[in-house]
């Protein structure tokens, strides 16, 4: 490869997790595995940037799950990563700045809680708790766990709560999904 450092093969494959499968065909890999494999290939230029078109596509969760975790590593390494997908799922607590596009046109720019906010979307408060049933309106989330949708946590509310621990409280997660459907809907109202 052009500028390519062929020192780095065994470490980038160990990165994106194939290192146990440098000797195997190329046509005896899984579609996961041919991700790893184009990704670990773009790995070898050590770039600042990194564009990735659609790099969930035929991943199963727990390729989708490791291929997470090494754009996240990526990112820590100082890697700018830029990732195009309709896949917006895999994406949610992983960018820190989206650019939301249909037909070619840009709609929308800015991290996930900006235009949440900007696009309108509610975003209810939320505490998930363990333990016995918390009285009022708590959905079941199995396993002893339970979602009370409701005001910020203040002493009122945890005391409310009865003998629980809570595990999380803050804004409702973004589905960034919401993002891409309200910022469509607000396209269409021009």
């Amino acid at each position: 490869m052009d500028g390519g450092r062929l020192d780095l093969i065994d470490g980038v494959m160990r990165l994106v997790g194939i290192h146990e499968r440098a000797d195997d065909m190329l046509d005896s890999l899984s579609q996961g595995m041919r991700q790893r494999l184009t990704l670990a290939t773009a790995m070898l230029g050590s770039p600042d940037l990194l564009l990735l078109d659609e790099p969930y596509n035929g991943l199963d969760p727990s390729a989708a799950r490791s291929l997470t975790r090494v754009l996240q590593r990526l990112a820590q390494r100082g890697v700018t990563v830029v990732v195009s997908s309709h896949h917006l799922g895999h994406l949610a607590g992983l960018v820190d700045r989206l650019v939301l596009v249909e037909r070619g046109r840009i709609l929308a720019e800015g991290s996930a809680e900006s235009l949440a906010d900007d696009l309108g979307i509610e975003r209810p408060w939320e505490t998930v708790v363990e333990g016995e049933r918390p009285s009022g309106d708590a959905v079941d989330l199995g396993g002893g766990a339970w979602r009370v949708v409701g005001p910020r946590m203040n002493a009122d509310l945890l005391a409310s709560l009865g003998k629980v621990q809570v595990l999380r409280h803050g804004r409702r997660e973004l589905d960034l999904a919401d993002l891409l459907e309200a910022a469509v809907a607000g396209g269409e109202e021009e």
